[in-house]
């Protein structure tokens, strides 16, 4: 994604100071994957790595091929996603054309900006780096269920969830699970509002690259 656009970490008032102390809470990829019934976080298809659509397929039983039931996407799993952690964040675009989807608000009541991601990004590499952890930061793309052949995780999801607009940093910890990572006070490059309030942001702003 080659817009510019302002990163906001949408999340509950009572994750808002943690988030300040520069405290990064890093769910596991797989977490999402095991979220059932919740429409907003839990993806199914978190850690798949490649989805092939399927016409036909035929399974050979006593001499004859015996076509199944087999239509649509088919996706290909690795365990070495089990070692991923991320943090998520939203990006604004910078286009007015582009509309914040109130849906996102569901994820809280607390917006806080990031004034400055090339900074905000260079912190979590140092502190990355002094565990061992290597940082791989994108916009993630969508892509149509029917018809998308190709490479998934990390950095790909289906369109049902282009509306949340994710900015992701993925990071190689072999944690197995959910960790922390400590960047430091990052209150002098970011500041709060109410999520109600995104949509009232200036595009003006939203002036800011992913690198």
């Amino acid at each position: 994604m080659k817009d510019k656009f302002l990163p906001i970490k949408i999340l509950h008032e009572q994750y808002r100071d943690d988030f300040l102390r520069g405290e990064l809470y890093l769910n596991a990829l797989t977490y999402f994957k095991k979220l059932e019934g919740d429409q907003l976080r839990g993806d199914g298809d978190e850690g798949v790595v490649s989805a092939h659509q399927v016409n036909e397929v035929s399974v050979l039983y006593r001499g004859s091929w015996v076509p199944l039931p087999v239509r649509g996407p088919v996706r290909t799993h690795d365990e070495r996603f089990d070692n991923l952690n991320i943090l998520c964040i939203y990006m604004l675009s910078g286009d007015p054309d582009v509309e914040f989807d109130r849906r996102n608000e569901q994820f809280g009541s607390c917006a806080i900006i990031i004034r400055d991601l090339r900074e905000f990004l260079s912190r979590v590499r140092i502190a990355a780096a002094k565990q061992n952890w290597e940082v791989f930061p994108d916009p993630v793309k969508y892509v149509e269920e029917e018809t998308y052949e190709g490479r998934m995780a990390p950095f790909r999801k289906f369109d049902h969830f282009s509306y949340q607009r994710e900015y992701r940093i993925v990071f190689k910890t072999e944690a197995k699970g959910p960790c922390k990572l400590d960047i430091g006070d990052i209150r002098d490059i970011t500041y709060c509002i109410t999520s109600q309030e995104i949509c009232e942001i200036p595009r003006v702003q939203s002036i800011q690259k992913e690198n």
